[in-house]
């Protein structure tokens, strides 16, 4: 499984959301995407913090964007095996070909953080 480096660990400021670059994508995978925050300092992070991590999809050339998958977590929020909670996501459908990306935002205070995947 190819590892990717969405967006690079970065100050992220509240109000000012991340894009990745975008990518084509035709509707139809067997396979899931595994999207992975990144956070060095998460641990000790201000709680009140809120990271969204949202992968979009768009029909009309980048006009406009949907999310497809999303997921909200505060530090020092982790999973059972001790890592920043991160997400699947498969879009398996006959909507036709569309452009892809993840969009990273914060709230709250900066954030250093990115975003990789694993398809």
């Amino acid at each position: 499984m190819p590892l990717i480096h969405a967006l690079p660990v970065a100050v992220t400021t509240p109000g000012t959301p991340r894009p990745s670059a975008s990518v084509a994508y035709n509707g139809t995978s067997d396979r899931s995407v595994h999207v992975a925050p990144l956070c060095p300092t998460w641990l000790t992070e201000n709680p009140s913090i809120v990271l969204r991590v949202q992968v979009q999809q768009s029909f009309d050339n980048e006009a406009t964007w949907e999310d497809f998958a999303e997921i909200n977590i505060s530090p020092p929020q982790v999973n059972h095996a001790g890592d920043i909670p991160f997400m699947g996501c498969q879009v398996t459908d006959q909507l036709g070909a569309r452009r892809a990306r993840i969009l990273l935002t914060v709230s709250n205070a900066p954030l250093a953080c990115g975003v990789d995947i694993i398809v």
